[in-house]
């Protein structure tokens, strides 16, 4: 869930006195390219997740883990 993207550089939003923000996404939308500050961990549980990340591309099955470094490029999209 991107909630604040301007171009490709998404701001996370944190909740109040935090520097972390969880997402329980149970959405099936394509991510577009984005980059961000913050480090990113993916985690499917049910579906297939195909993310792009630096030009190479990932299939993620149920319970495999990408951990994204800050200001790479990348998309996340489900199968």
């Amino acid at each position: 869930m991107i909630e604040n993207l301007k171009g490709m550089h998404e701001f996370v939003n944190y909740k109040e006195n935090t520097t972390v923000r969880l997402y329980d996404n149970t959405e099936t939308d394509y991510y577009p390219v984005h980059w961000h500050g913050p480090i990113e961990i993916i985690m499917p549980i049910n579906s297939t997740y195909e993310v792009m990340c630096a030009n190479n591309k990932y299939v993620l099955e149920p319970d495999d883990v990408v951990i994204i470094a800050p200001g790479i490029v990348h998309s996340v999209g489900t199968n």
